[in-house]
């Protein structure tokens, strides 16, 4: 077992800290009101210990903070002081900011942190800290697990089945130890490959449920094809049919061979009027370009005009914004100015009031306080001398502690006078430049008024000019394409002429009605020989896609059964392996549906309550400590328990633990204290 107390734990300029060092017992606990650090005191360990916070995440913004920014240029450090099984170390981080000059720069720029860890007073890098860590303690995921319950918890609330698979890894629990035990179970892992049981269980039942309604389609084939009658045909009348439409075929082709050749000088027309239509597309489109290209000269320069008018507005728009907010600046600024003024006159003219030293610097002793009041006789000399001696210790005081408050009115005096001096000196600089500011942002306006005017007057013209050109090409007078026209008509009246008749259509037409009848008789005949010898094919067929889809639906079921079998005996075995480490709850791995089918989870439940739905918060705190320490017991671990809000527990029920207890109280002690209890 591994034995880890913390015995100290001390930060510098971590979060509200500017410093503290607080020691630690083996039962701490850490009390103070809100705010005062209790939760940065366990930051601050688990920030030194494991390089992250309490919750887990990253150590961001831990430099503390005056009036809501970084101090900057101090090192923020935290150091801790363990005893490992006896032996004593110490473990040291520093952040240091680095700061660098740039060149042509006067003043240093921030570049960013670097963090230096030392044990036992000797530097290490951050992998050898870590291996130094795992050597000694272990690995620092397991610390913080082990340490801490938030962040077994927030993994918990977030996915049951990582916190599942979280357990099963700082338990030692392995799926395939219990698979070789139960070795019925080996075709399981092979069916799960890394998915959740009822993932994989919903998975298979839609798959039978869609074999069960491919079965039920299937019968439902079978049973159509079985009562399907075959229709009957007279063969031999079809092809004597078809051996008729077959010769009334062969004589359409040689009347359509004898009217191709006629049709030749046709085709010739049809391509040149083609080529023509082509060579005047080409003047039509070489035009429209050149108007596409000068459209979009103007509209490129009328863009670049429209740019730099609203960069001159937009400029502009900023000049008057700053101004406007220069003028609230100036006038603050002034309100200061007058006011650190008026200060300093007063403060100067305040005196210390001396009357109360004065009196008490004429006070003589009262020789009647040395005669006895009952019997009128003087006291003795001894107690004359011991009295007076009292009364002079006590004038003595009174004038010095008038003193002290007159040297600290003075020095009060002066710090404020030094306060007032330095605002005001401030505010001079200030009103001075934004004056200066104002004034340069004045005179800039006239200038922009103008560059926006003439802007808008380049704007115009261009526009003009855009107008000013012709949406299309006027063709109307170009000598090459009244030719092309001409050629085009003339060409067309010649095919006219040679394509007055429509003996071609009709023969194609012919044709085609006369091969639609030979492939219709022809489908006919094959289709009646071809209809028994199908219906028995397809019959056999059916029945033996029957027997396989049964065969898989019966397949699916097996496996649903296994799997239902596997995730109740695992996770009993699960259960049976964590909840021995645990007292106070126990770990729930199972559910079940309306219909009964198991599902995975993981709850921690305490007397049947969810640790996240409705247990008190005591019984949570508890659930919390016992957590920790047996997740340290899976371990072999005994390392400091940290428990916030301990507050709700009643100090009854705190837990009697071997390791070491600290508890994060909140009380109403406006400082920050750690007692032993």
């Amino acid at each position: 077992m591994k034995e880890v107390l913390v015995k100290k734990i001390e930060l510098e300029n971590y979060k509200n800290f500017s410093g503290i060092s607080l020691p630690m017992f083996a039962r701490s606990k850490v009390s103070g009101r809100n705010r005062v650090g209790k939760t940065t005191l366990m930051d601050g360990y688990f920030d030194t210990i494991i390089g992250k916070m309490a919750s887990g995440k990253e150590p961001d913004e831990i430099r503390r903070k005056e009036n809501g920014q970084e101090i900057p240029k101090v090192d923020v450090v935290r150091r801790i002081a363990l005893d490992i099984d006896g032996k004593e170390h110490t473990i040291q981080k520093t952040t240091r900011q680095k700061w660098k000059k740039p060149r042509g720069k006067t003043e240093e720029v921030f570049s960013g942190n670097e963090t230096k860890i030392e044990v036992d007073n000797y530097s290490v890098s951050n992998r050898a800290f870590t291996e130094w860590i795992s050597e000694n303690i272990t690995t620092p995921d397991t610390l913080l697990m082990c340490s801490n319950p938030v962040p077994f918890l927030n993994i918990l609330q977030k996915n049951t089945n990582e916190a599942r698979k979280l357990l099963e890894r700082l338990s030692g629990f392995k799926i395939e130890e219990f698979i070789a035990q139960n070795p019925q179970y080996t075709d399981i892992a092979e069916l799960l490959e890394g998915h959740k049981v009822e993932d994989v269980l919903s998975k298979f039942r839609k798959q039978l449920n869609e074999q069960k309604k491919k079965v039920a389609a299937k019968n439902t084939e079978i049973k159509y094809e079985q009562g399907r009658e075959l229709v009957k045909v007279d063969v031999d009348s079809l092809r004597k049919q078809k051996e008729e439409a077959e010769k009334q075929l062969e004589e359409l082709k040689e009347k359509e061979t004898r009217l191709n050749n006629a049709l030749e000088a046709s085709d010739k027309l049809n391509s040149e009027i083609l080529e023509l239509q082509k060579r005047k597309q080409d003047i039509v489109s070489g035009e429209e370009n050149k108007l596409i290209a000068k459209r979009m000269a103007v509209r490129e320069e009328l863009n670049g005009f429209e740019k730099c008018k609203t960069n001159f507005e937009t400029e502009k728009k900023a000049v008057e914004s700053r101004m406007e907010e220069l003028k609230q600046e100036i006038e603050s600024t002034q309100k200061t100015l007058e006011k650190a003024r008026k200060d300093y006159v007063e403060v100067r003219k305040q005196e210390f009031d001396e009357s109360e030293l004065k009196r008490i610097e004429a006070e003589e002793f009262d020789e009647n306080s040395c005669i006895c009041p009952t019997c009128g006789q003087e006291f003795p000399d001894e107690m004359k001398e011991k009295a007076r001696g009292k009364w002079e210790s006590s004038k003595k005081s009174r004038i010095d502690t008038q003193k002290m408050l007159e040297q600290k009115f003075e020095s009060d005096k002066k710090e404020n006078l030094s306060r007032i001096t330095l605002a005001g000196n401030k505010a001079a600089a200030n009103l001075k430049s934004f004056k200066k500011e104002f004034s340069e942002l004045e005179g800039k306006v006239p200038k922009l008024d103008e560059t926006i005017k003439n802007s808008k007057k380049e704007i115009a013209e261009t526009q003009k000019e855009l107008d000013a050109v012709p949406p299309h090409a006027n063709l109307t007078g170009n000598d090459e394409v009244i030719s092309i026209n001409n050629q085009i008509d003339n060409k067309k009246k010649a095919l006219i002429e040679m394509s007055k008749t429509d003996t071609r259509k009709k023969i194609s037409e012919a044709k085609e009605i006369t091969i639609e009848s030979i492939a219709l008789f022809k489908g006919q005949i094959e289709a009646s020989e071809k209809a028994e010898k199908d219906k028995k094919n397809q019959l056999d067929t059916l029945n033996a896609e029957l027997r396989e889809l049964s065969q898989v639906e019966a397949n699916l079921e097996q496996k649903i059964d296994s799997l239902l079998n596997f995730s109740i005996e695992k996770n009993k075995a699960l259960a049976d392996e964590i909840n021995q480490y645990f007292n106070h709850f126990e770990f729930d791995f199972l559910e079940y549906t309306i219909e009964g089918n198991p599902v995975e989870t993981c709850k921690m439940v305490v007397d049947g309550i969810n640790y996240f739905k409705g247990l008190n918060h005591g019984d949570r705190i508890l659930c919390e400590i016992d957590l920790v320490k047996g997740l340290q017991k899976m371990n072999g671990l005994n390392i400091p328990i940290f428990v916030d809000d301990s507050e709700s527990l009643d100090s009854d029920r705190v837990p009697d633990i071997e390791g070491q207890l600290i508890l994060l109280e909140r009380n109403d002690n406006t400082t920050l204290s750690v007692i032993e209890f």
